[in-house]
């Protein structure tokens, strides 16, 4: 199957499909034709790789009237054939596949091992301003309170170049695959928890009751330079008694979709665990802009958005 792509970094594997004459049926994994015997062999007959990665194989065919690759499943490692001589596998998530090479009767494959990407995350301070739960200081990925940190689509818990449907963990490219009535499943597992996984198990995504009692407990105030370092968002100050001097900072880091980066600076979108009960192909966020704060906003959930975590066990 020829398809669509998402990742970063790369390994690459020699393919290469040599003639011989036309006398030599018997040649190993050869097939004789009327031009020639046309024979395929790969250089590794394994390739592992870490996910958010892209496998490049390079390709020379002689004598071969037809060519196809093939995966064995598309969400973990799929197939981009740019021409004869160029191939790219784009590791979708982690497991395992199967990609084949058919050139005329003859077919050759190589399994292709997707691994998590080797991440280290720092550790956020948490922020106590007098709530059910405590805050984190800064967005996943960030070290500090102004940097953006990475982006995640809801469900997912690792970064990618690539954020569609055709690239989400949880859905074939047409349907949902997780999270969904075929499932019904309406609790986010910590298997798929951004902040879970990347944090620890005293940390998780905010709910999106969590994320409306922070708004209604704060006072609300737009800067476009936070502390001097340039940095636009709002800065949510404690009301509760005995916690007012508690306060989060969230900058405008914006969003991606597909490939691109949008609205940073004076937009900003974070994911609340929570699914959308009407449209399950969504989930709640909490959603900014210069003028406006607001929770219970929707996006979908391929969707590239940052994550504040909170803290459940200190």
């Amino acid at each position: 199957m020829k398809g669509k792509f998402l990742c970063i970094a790369a390994i690459a594997a020699m393919i290469g499909f040599a003639v011989a004459s036309c006398g030599d049926d018997d040649e190993k994994n050869g097939i004789t034709t009327a031009t020639g015997t046309v024979s395929v062999s790969f250089s590794d007959s394994s390739l592992v790789i870490e996910s958010g990665s892209t496998a490049t194989i390079d390709v020379a065919i002689k004598n071969a009237k037809s060519v196809e690759w093939t995966s064995s499943d598309e969400n973990v490692a799929a197939i981009t054939v740019f021409d004869d001589a160029h191939v790219e596998i784009k590791c979708q998530k982690v497991g395992s596949a199967i990609v084949s090479v058919t050139a005329d009767d003859v077919t050759k494959s190589i399994s292709v091992t997707v691994v998590k990407k080797s991440i280290s995350y720092t550790t956020p301070k948490v922020i106590d301003l007098g709530l059910s739960v405590k805050w984190a200081s800064s967005n996943i990925g960030a070290s500090s309170p102004e940097e953006f940190g990475d982006y995640f689509a809801w469900g997912e818990t690792e970064t990618k170049d690539e954020y569609d449907w055709l690239t989400y963990a949880h859905s074939d490219g047409v349907v949902m695959t997780k999270y969904y009535p075929s499932d019904n499943m309406a609790t986010l597992e910590a298997s798929d928890d951004a902040a879970t996984e990347n944090l620890g198990e005293n940390w998780r995504m905010p709910t999106q009751t969590e994320w409306e009692e922070l708004s209604n407990n704060t006072t609300h105030a737009w800067t476009t330079d936070y502390n001097g370092t340039g940095v636009a968002g709002w800065i949510l100050t404690s009301i509760v008694s005995g916690y007012t001097s508690a306060a989060l900072f969230l900058p405008a880091a914006g969003y991606r979709s597909g490939t691109e980066l949008s609205k940073v600076g004076y937009r900003g979108y974070y994911w609340s665990s929570s699914l959308d009960e009407d449209m399950l192909t969504l989930a709640i966020i909490a959603g900014f802009n210069s003028a406006d704060f607001n929770v219970g906003n929707s996006s979908e959930r391929c969707t590239g958005l940052s994550v504040r975590a909170v803290n459940i066990g200190e």
